[in-house]
Order: structure tokens, then sequence, then C-alpha cells
């Protein structure tokens, strides 16, 4: 006897948001556990500044703490990570994904200017 199991469409869309969330914390607990000042610059693999070809930063940029300076350049390395998770900044706008919390791109998917939805 076979059984088939459904899965919920709810479950489908929160799971992958619920999974990145979870790493995200989990990153953020392994980072604020590190016994050594970042004296040296970034490790390797893990991006400093913002991809080639991305805007001038604004100013609300620059001026935002460290923290959100570093989602944005996160979320600027890994749009592939974004676009699977639902837009939940509240603004109101048809957001495709939470990459368009953080960026605002032309038709052809270039980023053309910063969106301050992701700052809180």
């Amino acid at each position: 006897m076979t059984r088939t199991q459904k899965t919920s469409p709810w479950y489908r869309a929160i799971a992958p948001a619920a999974i990145a969330l979870l790493f995200l914390a989990l990153a953020g607990v392994t980072a604020g556990c590190s016994t050594q000042p970042d004296a040296h610059g970034p490790e390797p693999g893990h991006e400093a500044a913002l991809p080639d070809g991305f805007p001038e930063a604004p100013d609300w940029y620059r001026a935002a703490p460290k923290p959100i300076q570093q989602t944005y350049v996160a979320a600027a390395h890994h749009p592939e990570a974004l676009q699977y998770i639902p837009c939940y900044c509240g603004c109101g706008e048809i957001h495709g994904s939470n990459f368009d919390c953080y960026f605002q791109r032309d038709e052809s998917g270039a980023v053309v200017a910063f969106d301050p939805h992701a700052r809180g």
C-alpha cells in the first residue's frame, strides 16, 4: 500500500523563508560568538563591497549602521537566495521577492537604485 502525503501550499511558501531565516540567525549567532577582532578585513568568501556595476550608494545607506550596510551587500551578492523569500517590508508596493526590498531594477533586471525598504 502506497501512502501519499499532501503538502499545503502555505507550507511550500513558508518553508524556504523559514530555512533562510534560520540560516541568517545562525550566521548572526556565529558572528557574535567570534572572539577575534576583525583587524585583518573580511575573511575569504565574505563580500565586503557591493558588486561592480551597482549604482552609487545613497547618503542614507552610507549613514546606516554597519549591520544594515552588510545586509545590503549580502543581498547584492546573493539575489538567487532572496528570490525565494517573499517581501515582508510592509510598504504596500508589489515586490516580487525580498530582493526587491533592497534594490530597484530596470526592465532588463539590472539594479538601478537602492531601495530603503529593507533598512527597517
